[in-house]
């Protein structure tokens, strides 16, 4: 594995869901061992609890936008959390922010790498 940085014992279907992610960017070609620019996904039932969790979640190289999203499931609105990460601190941060946004009655709905993608899987 050398400077890859990847998570070893994540608990859980998240962190095996995480794994699973961090290999395909890998296989498409994504360097995991250097900073990525990621970003977290988190959704509120109103204004106040999307302010609580982003007083919470502010720090230094995180950027963070508030806007609404079509909700059939009470959540209508969405909190992105931008910064640059290793990939293998992915299993810290979404502990992190699954706490915030629980806290806060919403939830976290996962990360991305803006442009970097790879392919989906197909059923099997």
């Amino acid at each position: 594995m050398g400077g890859d940085h990847l998570p070893q014992d994540v608990p859980g279907e998240q962190g095996a869901g995480d794994r699973s992610a961090i290999a395909a960017l890998r296989e498409s070609g994504v360097d995991t061992g250097r900073p990525r620019d990621i970003a977290h996904s988190l959704r509120f039932p109103d204004h106040a609890a999307a302010r609580r969790a982003t007083e919470l979640v502010r720090g230094p190289g995180r950027t963070m936008v508030v806007g609404p999203v079509d909700d059939e499931q009470g959540c209508p609105l969405i909190v992105f959390v931008r910064h640059e990460l290793i990939l293998g601190a992915i299993e810290r941060l979404r502990a992190e922010f699954e706490s915030v946004s629980a806290a806060a009655g919403g939830s976290y709905e996962g990360w991305s790498l803006p442009g970097e993608r790879p392919e989906a899987e197909p059923d099997r």
